[in-house]
């Protein structure tokens, strides 16, 4: 009969680092192996997105503190948009049952235009695993990985 006691593991201490956290993601690659390689997909001018943001900072403001999914570092940011008003609201309180007043006062939705056609990047590319993007990246809470993976792109 196996003794039971030697099935149990130390205890480690959890670490900081998003790859020690979470070792089946791979690491992203340097940079300059992103810049021309990485799939991307043009946006038309005269695309409309929508954008849900703090009432305070407007909806051209780039987020660079660290807290979003893919924020990039200052003095770049990341201006998260997307397709409709229900996606928008979705990326925002996604999960809640209950929105408090409080933030939909603080909040607003606003429809902007695409001027100029611009070159994205495709997140949901086959070829974005190549360069460490999984299904993980757009449902973790583990946005230091994501965020190394903005900085990256």
């Amino acid at each position: 009969m196996t003794d039971r006691r030697s099935l149990i593991l130390p205890a480690q201490r959890p670490s900081n680092s998003p790859r020690e956290r979470n070792p089946h993601r791979t690491a992203p690659p340097p940079p300059d192996h992103l810049s021309d390689r990485f799939p991307d997909f043009e946006v038309q001018a005269d695309t409309e997105v929508f954008r849900c943001h703090s009432v305070t900072r407007g909806p051209l403001w780039f987020a660079n503190g660290g807290h979003g999914r893919f924020d990039l570092a200052d003095p770049d940011g990341t201006c998260y948009t997307v397709e409709s008003e229900q996606i928008t609201l979705l990326e925002t309180w996604g999960g809640m049952r209950v929105v408090p007043s409080t933030e939909l006062t603080a909040r607003a939705v606003t429809r902007l235009e695409i001027v100029d056609s611009r070159s994205l990047a495709d997140l949901t590319s086959n070829t974005a695993t190549q360069f460490g993007v999984t299904a993980e990246n757009f449902s973790t809470g583990n946005y230091q990985a994501d965020t190394a993976m903005g900085i990256g792109a």
